[in-house]
């Protein structure tokens, strides 16, 4: 009875490890798909981007938020660039705070860059604005193409590559 009692539990610690393993795997495939499809979309829009019409917009706020980050290293300041803009398509008003599909300006500990591109951006300065012709909502002051192979895509295909090898280990220890 005791030799049972072990065995199965033996069987049942190895069910839950296998499991386990097969789910942590399993994120893998997961976040491998999601950045891979996040990456060549990104992509799409992008290009359909380059041919966004544009309209007139005006700067409303531009100015540098300055914050403190912990980390291991200790606490450092930063310096996050603001800028915002209000600009109107067929009549109707829209505000936006992205300067391209990826960015909406530097976040960076190093004040300097940060006062370099608020100067390109001073309030009040009369700008281009491209906006999704769909969606005038979406909205960028510089066009950018971003290319096939973006660092979503080789995030996503790295996930993809630990995922095989760790379900060809998986499904080699179940063997075993």
């Amino acid at each position: 009875m005791k030799r049972e009692i072990k065995s199965l539990l033996e069987r049942l610690i190895f069910l839950i490890v296998t499991i386990s393993l097969f789910l942590f795997v399993m994120f893998f495939l997961v976040m491998g798909i999601y950045a891979i499809y996040h990456g060549v979309d990104m992509s799409r829009i992008s290009g359909e981007s380059m041919s966004w019409p544009e309209t007139e917009g005006v700067i409303t706020d531009s100015y540098i938020h300055v914050y403190e980050k912990s980390d291991d290293d200790g606490t450092s300041t930063w310096h996050r660039t603001v800028i915002s803009y209000s600009y109107s398509v067929d009549g109707e008003g829209y505000s936006g705070n992205s300067i391209t599909l990826l960015s909406t300006g530097p976040d960076t500990t190093d004040r300097g860059k940060a006062e370099i591109f608020i100067t390109d951006y001073p309030k009040g300065l009369h700008v281009k604005v491209y906006y999704d012709p769909e969606n005038p909502q979406k909205s960028i002051l510089t066009k950018e193409k971003v290319e096939r192979i973006n660092v979503f895509t080789a995030i996503g295909c790295f996930c993809i590559i630990v995922w095989g090898c760790g379900f060809i280990g998986l499904i080699t220890a179940l063997r075993d």
